[in-house]
């Protein structure tokens, strides 16, 4: 099996080689499948990241969570290790951050509260048919996810159905998405 790190160069060439209107075609189906999932209907709460070049598109989620009456919460890195995630009441609240990404000034704090209900939107260069992700290689959303336990967040990651592997390389650090949404199908976990 390749590493994760093979995973990584090989999937982000995959994705920086589609064209703007390709990616924007699949990120508007991965869109449309996500505003109906019930996970996200019934969540109070969103936190999701902010794409950035050719990622999955989040800026439709964020307006529509916004719309919905949902909380939205966005990442901001504090430093090399630790990011936080904050409420924003729209994009125009968002600057350039860490690599030139929009990130939120840091004012009202998000909590993982299990009495919420609470969807997380994940990134990811990689995924598998069991939930296991690679990231970006900087770990900022498996810290966080031990930093701030909550059995009850939903986690979900959004990806070209490229980005779908068969099985992938896991660490005990890894954790683990409830599903996987792609312009093509759903992998519940």
């Amino acid at each position: 099996m390749m590493d994760k790190n093979t995973f990584r160069k090989m999937n982000r060439a995959k994705r920086d080689q589609m064209s703007e209107e390709e990616s924007q075609v699949k990120s508007s189906a991965i869109l449309e499948q996500l505003l109906k999932l019930p996970d996200f209907m019934l969540a109070d709460d969103l936190f999701t990241y902010v794409s950035f070049g050719k990622e999955v598109n989040t800026h439709g989620l964020i307006k529509s969570a916004l719309l919905f009456g949902k909380r939205v919460y966005v990442p901001k890195v504090l430093d090399k290790k630790f990011m936080e995630f904050y409420q924003i009441e729209g994009l125009e609240e968002l600057l350039p951050g860490t690599l030139g990404i929009l990130e939120p000034e840091p004012k009202k704090l998000g909590q993982m509260q299990n009495e919420r209900k609470q969807i997380m939107i994940v990134p990811g260069l990689a995924f598998d048919l069991i939930g296991n992700r690679i990231g970006f290689g900087a770990g900022y959303y498996d810290r966080y996810f031990i930093e701030h336990p909550n059995p009850n967040l939903k986690k979900v990651a959004i990806a070209y159905d490229f980005q779908i592997e068969e099985e992938l390389p896991a660490d005990q650090f890894d954790i683990p998405m409830h599903r996987i949404v792609t312009e093509k199908r759903q992998i519940r976990i």
